[in-house]
């Protein structure tokens, strides 16, 4: 058992010991029964909450990377990469040396942080696994990326062999996750992986191709599995069009000159849009 469930379960046991008096209480005041249950929940999720904010703080702290450093210029040379139509080798040194664009995919908390290939065991090697450290505690993504150059769909909008394989990936990774998972918790200094409050059930984050190849009827496809599998999947325009969002308010407040009004990569104005592909 790792210790974060014994955290739990530690704290579950002792507010368990409460039960006996709160429901003789409850049947003098007329409170119902259920709401110690609530409590006994929210005991336990303030206490793992707890847990993880505190590793964070020191295992993952050197790692930490402000979303809202990004610059209308870090988006023009994303998209000056993207246009010189490179490899998949490329995006990665480009991302794994800008850990601020993935981290964009996340939606807030006090700290997010990028690994770039985390080996799961012998057999597995996610591209970045990104996360946050929200008021729920610690939320992961598994990102695999796929060159920029790759097909992600079929003439009948179905997902083509480079997307099939990643989505493999991510399905993949979720079982090592379901089989290892006292291992991925673990404290590095305890022989483990490191992964704060990480869980099988991890969505995915696949980043393929250009936003101009996706048709409508592969957008379908990618809301059914975002739907049923929590797998999310964008273009690389949508990296470049969601950190031009988060840099469109500095933008407004004079921290940054504005560009020439006829220039196409000035950020549209807005906070975190999220854009088709």
């Amino acid at each position: 058992m790792d210790e974060q469930t014994v955290i739990e379960q530690d704290t579950r046991d002792r507010w368990e010991t409460l039960r006996p008096s709160f429901l003789a209480w409850a049947a003098e005041s007329g409170e119902s029964p259920s709401a110690f249950d609530r409590e006994v929940e929210g005991q336990v999720e303030f206490a793992r909450v707890r847990y993880q904010k505190e590793r964070a703080a020191t295992e993952l702290g050197h790692l930490m990377t402000m979303w809202d450093e990004a610059t209308p210029e870090d988006s023009a040379s994303l998209l000056a990469l993207l246009d010189t139509n490179p490899d998949e080798g490329s995006m990665h040194r480009f991302l794994e040396e800008n850990p601020k664009f993935l981290v964009q995919a996340l939606t807030g908390g006090h700290g997010r942080y990028q690994l770039s290939k985390k080996r799961l065991g012998a057999d597995y090697v996610p591209d970045f696994l990104v996360a946050e450290d929200s008021s729920l505690g610690m939320e992961w993504y598994a990102v695999e990326i796929e060159s920029p150059r790759s097909k992600e769909h079929k003439r009948d909008g179905n997902p083509a062999q480079a997307l099939n394989s990643a989505i493999a990936q991510i399905r993949d990774w979720r079982q090592w996750l379901m089989n290892n998972l006292d291992y991925a918790r673990r404290p590095k200094q305890q022989n483990g992986l490191g992964l704060i409050g990480i869980d099988s059930r991890v969505p995915g984050l696949i980043i393929i191709g250009r936003r101009h190849k996706y048709p409508d009827r592969f957008n379908n496809f990618r809301r059914q599995i975002s739907d049923r599998e929590r797998i999310l999947i964008h273009s690389y325009d949508w990296l470049v069009g969601v950190a031009r969002s988060n840099t469109s308010g500095w933008l407004r407040a004079g921290l940054f000159p504005p560009k020439d009004a006829g220039d196409a990569d000035r950020p549209s104005s807005g906070h975190k849009q999220r854009r088709r592909g």
